[in-house]
């Protein structure tokens, strides 16, 4: 049924129920990361616990995305740089320093590419619609391309 709860990779740290004796298990959050990657780092490490992450519909809390860096250029600019530091400390703590330095050089490629490409389709003429395929699509091949 819809309502009923399912498993996930990982849930967003916004909002998390986490039991006691888990928490307890895997030591709490890893206070390396700032801002980012707290949450996937978390839930990777419950799940090499066999730990299960889980999604239940019937609970919903609202989060108001944003509010912690201005609106402008250089609040995106930090926003970014923080994202992009906390994703290299979590692959190179999960993933050794060979697999953290091609995961990261593949997503500053990528980066590169969705940030042009998403200029070039947000500029564009057309239905939302048809954008918001093409913005997907971006979405999924990076997602392929840094998996792969």
């Amino acid at each position: 049924e819809e309502s009923d709860p399912f498993e996930v990779g990982f849930v967003t740290g916004a909002f998390m129920l986490i039991p006691l004796d888990s928490w307890r298990l895997i030591n709490s959050m890893d206070e390396t990361f700032f801002l980012y990657f707290e949450d996937v780092d978390l839930a990777y490490r419950l799940r090499k616990k066999d730990k299960t992450i889980c999604v239940n519909p019937k609970i919903v809390a609202e989060h108001e995305s944003g509010v912690s860096f201005e609106d402008d250029e250089d609040g995106s600019s930090y926003k970014l740089g923080c994202w992009f530091e906390s994703a290299y400390n979590f692959f190179g703590i999960h993933y050794g320093k060979k697999e953290q330095l091609r995961i990261i050089n593949t997503m500053i490629k990528m980066a590169k590419s969705k940030s042009l490409l998403l200029k070039l389709v947000l500029r564009g003429k057309g239905e939302p619609a048809v954008r918001q395929k093409l913005i997907l699509d971006i979405h999924e091949e990076i997602l392929r391309k840094i998996s792969g």
